[in-house]
């Protein structure tokens, strides 16, 4: 069976199957469940809000550190960004704006502010 991706809306083949079933987007790299898998939103918001994501915690810098390392090179502090999907703890954000770049957090549970997804980023 194949599904259109939810970022490109390429038509994916499966890719991985467990309990649930995970399909791969051939021209976005995307991982991602069938519809028919996925939880309620209020299930995934509860889910989320165990996750411990201390902004200041210096190991979780350093696993979100091959992002924030490759913003911090390919682009510059006058460059606009969005942290879309930002969570409980944005530590990218934190570690961005450590460096005098400004970004905005958008996630639809703790940062739901829609009408930053109008504007455009670098």
């Amino acid at each position: 069976m194949k599904i259109n991706c939810p970022l490109c809306s390429t038509l994916s083949e499966e890719f991985f199957r467990n309990t649930k079933v995970y399909y791969r987007c051939e021209k976005c790299f995307g991982i991602f469940m069938g519809r028919d898998d996925k939880i309620d939103k209020e299930s995934e918001k509860l889910v989320y809000q165990q996750h411990e994501n201390d902004v200041n915690d210096k190991g979780y810098q350093k696993f979100i550190s091959p992002i924030s390392d490759a913003i911090l090179k390919d682009f510059t502090p006058y460059s606009r960004g969005l942290d879309f999907g930002a969570g409980t703890g944005p530590v990218l954000s934190k570690v961005l704006q450590d460096n005098n770049y400004i970004v905005k957090q958008y996630d639809p549970y703790f940062h739901n502010y829609p009408e930053l997804l109008k504007q455009s980023y670098d």
